[in-house]
């Protein structure tokens, strides 16, 4: 049976292999992806290689391990479940790579990277539809689902959705002090570590938007 995809869980055949990165990982992307990847590093003539790659494709796990441990992600992690490097789509570059995307910006738009977090110069995110360069041979394919992937996709979704709300409540709980309103949107919370109620809500929101991104993700 095949494995549905999902951001950070994507199938073994929907992703090649370009050498490794600075941290001894496999460069991993989707095959189009690694093809506009090659091409770059014919144009450039520097490898695909831990010279030149910080970070490729990012599976469920490790973009956990980011989320809870923020310093190892600088701060800057997205939430599980919504990295572009879940999809297999993004690179982090470094050294002569990185200098030369800075440097050239059309021609990586060109080939279909674009930055797209103006914090993170070293970020870079596949856009296949924007790829002038492209070969038919080298476009990712669509991968049809059966009725057992559809199954399998609403019991992943519904464990996720089980996973923020616990989350949520759990940072709610941690956070809130004692308090004789009723309202618990209105509860005081620590502010040196805590959300106020504002930000709570605000994080409950954020959650849900997440919750139907995913949907519409994994079903599309």
């Amino acid at each position: 049976m095949r494995v549905p995809i999902l951001n950070g869980k994507l199938p073994a055949d929907l992703l090649v292999t370009l050498g490794t990165d600075a941290w001894g990982r496999p460069v991993r992307l989707t095959r189009a992806a690694g093809a506009s990847l090659t091409r770059l590093s014919l144009l450039t003539h520097l490898p695909v290689g831990p010279t030149t790659i910080a970070d490729s494709y990012r599976d469920y796990a490790r973009q956990e391990r980011y989320w809870d441990d923020p310093p190892n992600a600088g701060g800057l992690a997205a939430r599980p479940g919504t990295s572009d490097h879940g999809w297999a789509l993004a690179l982090d570059l470094r050294g002569d790579l990185l200098a030369w995307a800075t440097a050239d910006e059309p021609t990586m738009n060109a080939h279909g990277w674009f930055r797209t977090i103006a914090a993170e110069l070293w970020h870079w995110v596949y856009d296949q539809t924007r790829d002038q360069h492209q070969t038919p041979e080298s476009k990712d394919k669509p991968m049809p689902l059966t009725t057992a992937d559809l199954y399998q996709i609403r019991v992943v979704i519904a464990d996720e959705v089980a996973k923020l709300l616990r989350n949520a409540e759990f940072r709610l709980a941690r956070n809130q002090r004692k308090t004789d309103t009723p309202d618990p949107w209105t509860v005081v919370l620590p502010a040196k570590d805590g959300l106020g109620p504002a930000q709570a809500r605000d994080w409950l929101i954020d959650a849900r938007v997440d919750v139907a991104r995913l949907v519409e993700q994994v079903t599309r």
